[in-house]
């Protein structure tokens, strides 16, 4: 049997994990995350629409970054916690308020 000792990805990838991670989940450092930038949008049936245009405007605006619109139909917390869990460094809610 033979081994490689170096800088394998594995490696690279456990020692991000528990570099940056937290009782809340992975915190990905900003410019190796998949997604550096998640935009939420927090709307009700009424302005809907309005909202969600308003987020993919936001993406347009952000396009030199990895961004995401969340499009589920889960509750803010829900959302939260979600991408929370998925290390997304920066979270942008977007609401009426």
């Amino acid at each position: 049997w033979t081994t490689a000792y170096g800088p394998a990805m594995s490696r690279i990838l456990v020692s991000v994990i528990s570099t940056h991670g937290d009782n809340n989940g992975l915190i990905m450092p900003f410019c190796i995350s998949p997604i550096q930038i998640v935009v939420v949008p927090i709307y009700t049936k009424k302005n809907k629409i309005k909202i969600m245009k308003y987020a993919r405007e936001i993406k347009s605006k952000l396009k030199s970054y990895r961004c995401e619109i969340d499009k589920s139909e889960k509750r803010p917390g829900e959302k939260y916690y979600e991408w929370e869990l998925k290390g997304v460094p920066f979270r942008l809610e977007i609401g009426e308020k």
